[in-house]
């Protein structure tokens, strides 16, 4: 209650028994549960790709404090939205995570009868760099890595452009959004690749970008932005014409 610490391991013994935690991808819950009375939950069988945890927060805890390691100790933690997080799970891989709940407010007040939910989403933007030769009508999102720096995206709403949360090389999130369509602008990508797209989608609408949303179905909208670098053209070798004797 009313905590400012930082030492959350020490100072948050409680388990969170009970709570509700779900995988997500692409949008779509992939795997969910309760933790046990320890506080501990483990998803299994889950092939390497992009994910979101999500953690169904009792309602008067107000936000999560995560650290996330892959196999080689290494924190991959990427905040996503309140209480949620994106991971990404590489092949043999395991991720280990630490999850403190912290309270809101816990002096029990009721809730104003009149306090109307917040009609609010985000948008996130995951980028992945794929192999040489892979092409939109190819694409495996799954080997696809970690793109280098000198991407740039904007995002419009209603023709106004809009701050972007968080800004990485992989990961470009919008927040506090309304529901509605918007447009996404790719202003530059790095100087190794010559295209993307938008899962697979390929650029462009009407006004040069691309459409994306979110609504009260999905108000956490994440889509996954791919760069494609030159293919390579074959030249075949022209023929001998030999040398004539008279």
């Amino acid at each position: 209650m009313a905590y400012e610490g930082s030492d959350y391991a020490a100072d948050c013994v409680d388990p969170a028994s009970g709570v509700e935690f779900s995988v997500t991808e692409n949008q779509t819950v992939v795997q969910t549960g309760l933790a046990d009375p320890a506080g501990s939950i483990a998803f299994a069988d889950l092939p390497p790709g992009e994910y979101v945890l999500v953690a169904g927060v009792p309602g008067d805890f107000a936000s999560s404090r995560v650290r996330c390691l892959n196999s080689a100790d290494e924190d991959i933690t990427r905040h996503r939205e309140t209480n949620q997080i994106a991971v990404t799970l590489q092949p043999g891989d395991e991720i280990a995570c630490n999850w403190y709940i912290v309270p809101d407010d816990a002096r029990g007040e009721e809730p104003t009868p009149t306090a109307q939910p917040v009609e609010e989403g985000s948008i996130s933007i995951f980028i992945r760099a794929c192999p040489p030769g892979m092409t939109v009508e190819t694409l495996v999102g799954d080997v696809c890595g970690v793109p280098p720096p000198g991407v740039t995206l904007s995002l419009f709403g209603d023709e106004t452009p809009l701050a972007a949360a968080s800004v990485a090389d992989d990961l470009w999130i919008w927040e506090g959004l309304p529901y509605q369509d918007f447009d996404l602008f790719v202003n530059a990508i790095p100087d190794e690749f010559e295209s993307y797209s938008l899962g697979v989608r390929e650029c462009c609408n009407a006004r040069g970008a691309l459409d994306v949303e979110t609504s009260a179905e999905t108000p956490d909208t994440g889509y996954s932005l791919y760069l494609y670098q030159p293919v390579e053209e074959i030249t075949q070798p022209t023929e001998d014409p030999g040398i004539e004797s008279e």
